[in-house]
């Protein structure tokens, strides 16, 4: 409860003494939140588990004043159950997105591309786990501009992201619902 009076608080801050972001030629920014994911193949199926969503990378280039053109890596981390043992993997994509501020701080974004399953690279342990799994994928995402500072942006990011991936002759479908904060800096 104390996290949504503060959403609120933040969101009336920023409309009375906010201003509009600069937008520069380039633009990078991460994102970190919490998903909820629902994995559904043959042989697995996880339920809604609740992870956390990285890397979530945007990098792009500002094609007009309100739209920019990015390539977007979004990622949700989830515990796979394996016989040998459990370990994190990560539902992620690599997408040509395009964003486009609908008002002065309010934006949406869609992009479709690569999905990947992938080993979380901090919980390799042999040879045989760094098995990356291919498909397609595609994501959607709303969000807020909350604070500015010089180039600098602050945000807040509600995303979908769909992906549908061959694992060992299967197929794994998989959709993540994620909250995120999100860094952006234009230069």
């Amino acid at each position: 409860m104390r996290f949504i009076s503060l959403l609120i608080f933040l969101f009336q801050f920023t409309f009375l003494f906010g201003q509009t972001p600069q937008k520069g030629d380039f633009m990078v920014g991460a994102a970190i939140g919490f998903s909820t994911l629902n994995l559904d193949s043959e042989n697995y199926q996880s339920g809604n588990k609740t992870g956390l969503s990285f890397p979530n990378i945007k990098i792009g280039k500002m094609i007009s004043d309100k739209t920019a053109l990015l390539i977007y890596l979004p990622g949700t981390v989830y515990d796979f159950e394996n016989a040998e043992r459990d370990r994190q993997r990560g539902f992620e994509a690599v997408l040509l997105s395009a964003q486009y501020w609908i008002q002065n701080r309010a934006w949406v974004m869609g992009g479709i591309g690569l999905g990947l399953d992938a080993p979380a690279f901090y919980d390799i342990k042999t040879a045989e786990e760094r098995n990356f799994n291919i498909g397609y994928a595609a994501a959607a995402a709303v969000g807020f501009d909350v604070l500015k500072f010089n180039k600098s942006v602050i945000d807040i990011q509600g995303r979908v992201h769909y992906g549908s991936i061959d694992v060992e002759e299967e197929r794994l479908k998989g959709t993540a619902f994620s909250i995120l904060v999100g860094y952006n800096y234009g230069f």
